[in-house]
């Protein structure tokens, strides 16, 4: 930008009504207190269903684990867990009055082994994000910038001169990948970045607006976004996980895919974990073949593989759905929306690092009509939305994880910017209004639909679960003596 355009877009700004006017440090405040509701509803919300997860996975857990030691008990004298665990329970069921430590007391006890369990699973996801490109960009189709070709030392140079701007513990690692006018920011911390630039990209914006684009980028690691990221994916993934697994046990064309998705836990590599994110950001898809019947015979009889999955029916197969569409249709949305604040954010401080809003605000109006080509895992992470409609760990949340180019430019005009888009008719009032009470109503309905889901897995996991293996302890207990 010349001194002209400079004093040009100074003078444009000023003569915006002060209310319409942001200085860049409040707006990233601004930004940072709206992300931070919101991811703190989210972590309400992800312990809330995490715990309910817990006490709904209570029975199985527990029963195998007391058979277990009624196993053992065969040989070397155990504790009688099941019999301790059924008295203590019995005893709170028949008394009248029962004091509020005391419910709480059970309460945990119950969540203890599912919330171990979650947390293991939880583990194990992280450690198989690190094997990724999307935490680790070890293995990339893509290939690093070219010294000796003009327009890709510029972007070295920019990406330089950016990260010595904002601090940055590193340089990140630039790679190029095919195709596509876009750019991501992936990796585990701020030590650990790679920078994926589309193919497209390089040398179809001019520097000012490289500037900008790169900012936003260096910007997102410099705020958290990579950390955030990681603890996002863990989170979304881990519930679907739960509901692919609860779907596999009514779909027997599933089973095979489930047992992919186990040995990419085991073994995880570059590709298996790409594949692993696609296939839990839809929990209820299936593998795309025809189902097959379950029943042998059109005589109603039931099959000896339904049951044999009836003790599962309860415990795994309602805690999967029910995780499946509060994961779908709640927690997506509300982290989707703290998301578009960071994204907000993330703008504001590139504003920061280049004392330049229309470096950035070109940039996005330069790429508005042809930003793609980032691989789909890293959509989340890119400086504008992907036009597959993929939203990385997301999977395609109805509420979009990127604000609109529009809304992102109008923001930065507010800041100084003086690049203008054409802009689309608002949102009518009305229909404002039918969202809000839509949304309401969502969240009203999951709330009836996680207590319907508790009372009915209950009833199922007592009558195919705990009572067989009551009788199984009984079994093993009077064979031991």
């Amino acid at each position: 930008m010349t001194t002209v355009d400079r004093a040009f877009a100074a003078e444009r700004w000023r003569e915006l009504p002060a209310e319409e006017r942001e200085i860049f440090f409040a707006a990233i405040e601004r930004h940072r207190r709206a992300a931070w509701r919101v991811t703190a509803a989210c972590g309400v919300a992800t312990a809330m269903l995490a715990l309910v997860v817990a006490i709904l996975m209570a029975p199985l857990l527990y029963c195998v684990i007391g058979l277990a030691f009624d196993a053992l008990n065969l040989f070397r004298p155990t504790p009688d867990l099941l019999g301790a665990l059924g008295r203590r329970i019995d005893a709170v069921m028949n008394s009248d009055v029962v004091p509020t430590s005391v419910l709480i007391e059970v309460g945990i006890v119950l969540a203890l082994p599912g919330c171990a369990l979650m947390l293991a699973a939880a583990s194990a996801l992280r450690r198989v994000w690190l094997a990724s490109p999307l935490f680790n960009a070890g293995a990339l189709n893509g290939r690093p910038p070219d010294r000796t070709v003009l327009a890709e030392q510029q972007l070295a140079n920019v990406v330089e001169e950016m990260a010595i701007a904002s601090g940055a513990a590193v340089v990140p690692r630039i790679v190029i990948v095919p195709g596509g006018v876009n750019a991501a920011a992936c990796g585990r911390d701020d030590a650990h970045v790679t920078f994926l630039i589309g193919e497209g990209l390089v040398g179809r914006v001019s520097r000012q607006h490289l500037e900008g684009l790169i900012a936003h980028l260096v910007a997102s690691v410099v705020d958290g976004d990579m950390a955030i990221g990681m603890r996002v994916t863990t989170t979304l993934t881990l519930f679907g996980l739960l509901a692919r697994v609860g779907t596999s046990f009514t779909d027997r064309n599933s089973v095979g895919s489930v047992l992919k998705l186990w040995r990419v836990f085991l073994a995880p590599t570059s590709p298996g974990t790409i594949a692993l994110l696609a296939s839990l950001t839809d929990p209820f898809a299936g593998d795309g073949r025809a189902s097959k019947p379950t029943r042998s015979g059109g005589d109603g009889k039931l099959t000896w593989r339904e049951w044999l999955t009836m003790p599962f029916m309860g415990p795994v197969v309602l805690t999967g759905f029910l995780s499946g569409v509060v994961c779908e249709f709640f927690l997506e949305p509300l982290v989707a929306w703290a998301w578009r604040e960071r994204k907000y954010m993330a703008d504001a401080t590139a504003v920061q690092l280049t004392r330049d809003p229309d470096a950035l605000a070109g940039g996005l109006a330069a790429i508005e009509h042809s930003f793609n080509g980032i691989p789909p895992w890293a959509a989340h992470l890119a400086v504008a939305a992907q036009r597959s409609g993929v939203n990385g760990p997301f999977g395609r949340s109805f509420v979009p994880i990127f604000p609109s180019i529009e809304k992102r430019v109008r923001a930065l005009n507010r800041m100084g910017a003086h690049t203008v888009l054409r802009s689309k008719a608002p949102m009518p009032m009305w229909l404002v209004v039918v969202f809000g009470l839509f949304i309401a109503l969502i969240g009203g309905l999951m709330s009836v639909v996680v207590v319907l889901l508790v009372i009915v897995s209950t009833a199922i996991s007592g009558l195919f679960t705990i009572f067989p293996a009551a009788a199984i302890h009984f079994l093993l207990r009077w064979a031991a003596g």
